[in-house]
């Protein structure tokens, strides 16, 4: 298993949706064309033996292991090519995604149970997202970036960022690939810092939002 750690290539699978010249492959596959399917390079960051057991009535042994990999990993075609290094094949019979960035299986909600909580509130849209936000059950966008370095904006600042426009930072010595801006404790946007400048990778908030009319100094929070 260890000899998949680190930097592999894979080659798409043929019924999947990444696109040659425009059309998913796996429309390809359907109508029973060949297409030369595309190589991507993704990482293997760790791979945990879990267990080894049978089935009844089955020739080969399953097994449950565990995969850290980068963005765009094919977990089942991980599968076939540990099969065909062990010399007997092999295929995924379950899949389940344990973590997702900063976010886990434990952390996650029943959408059945999600409606019931709708249902109990009388259908009530209004009070609906402000109790599953207190709750923990709805995080705030930031909590996706929990990893990334933060930089608190003051009022005029975040509504310039808001329309997409830079603004100036720190010291030219910094640079930075990524960066989250907040204000009020509100992601603003996400962006790159090199020469002192804050340029805009992403807007995540209206310009016209609540939180920047509120009348006060251009403080920052």
């Amino acid at each position: 298993l260890n000899s998949f750690l680190g930097e592999i290539k894979q080659q798409a699978p043929l019924y999947s949706a990444v696109k040659v010249k425009g059309k998913a492959l796996y429309k390809y596959a359907r109508q029973g064309q060949d297409v030369e399917r595309p190589w991507r390079t993704v990482t293997v960051h760790a791979i945990k033996l879990l267990d080894i057991y049978r089935v009844e009535e089955e020739k080969f042994p399953r097994l449950d292991v565990s995969f850290s990999t980068s963005k765009g990993t094919y977990i089942r075609s991980l599968a076939d090519a540990i099969g065909e290094k062990l010399g007997c094949y092999a295929y995924a019979t379950e899949l389940e995604r344990i973590a997702c960035g900063p976010f886990t299986l434990d952390q996650t909600v029943q959408i059945e149970d999600l409606f019931e909580k709708f249902e109990k509130m009388g259908h009530d849209s209004g009070s609906f997202l402000p109790a599953i936000t207190a709750a923990g059950i709805v995080r705030p966008t930031k909590a996706a970036f929990v990893n990334y370095p933060e930089h608190a904006l003051r009022r005029s600042e975040a509504i310039r960022m808001a329309h997409g426009r830079e603004i100036k930072i720190l010291s030219d010595e910094v640079v930075l690939e990524n960066m989250i801006f907040i204000f009020k404790d509100v992601l603003v946007a996400i962006g790159n810092v090199s020469q002192g400048v804050a340029k805009v990778r992403r807007v995540f908030i209206d310009n016209e939002a609540d939180i920047f009319k509120e009348t006060g100094e251009d403080e920052d929070i």
